[in-house]
């Protein structure tokens, strides 16, 4: 895509309105470099949560004893096929529905 500018100098040329414009360019190259690294680290910290949720997993399916795992609204997120032999709950490994009564 080709750059154009979005702000142009007049003539007869004075200093100050140039500075000003100088400044503002510089600042949002700044804010770009930092938007850029903002997102970067936000991919980086998305790829760690998400190996980090792989590895909890695979701890908890691997444990002997029953787990099961609820969210603030008390929905089962996580469990365990040792959870699901403790309830003598038959299915397919699908997620325990948990609800208020």
């Amino acid at each position: 895509m080709k750059k154009v500018p979005t702000i142009f100098i007049t003539k007869p040329f004075q200093l100050d309105p140039f500075l000003i414009v100088v400044k503002r360019a510089a600042d949002k190259r700044r804010l770009e470099e930092k938007a850029r690294v903002f997102e970067e680290e936000r991919g980086k910290n998305l790829y760690d949560l998400a190996l980090e949720k792989s590895r909890v997993s695979t701890i908890i399916h691997c444990m002997g004893n029953g787990v099961m795992v609820t969210n603030r609204k008390l929905e089962v997120v996580l469990h365990n096929t040792a959870l699901m032999r403790l309830l003598r709950f038959p299915g397919n490994g699908a997620p325990l529905p948990v609800g208020r009564s």
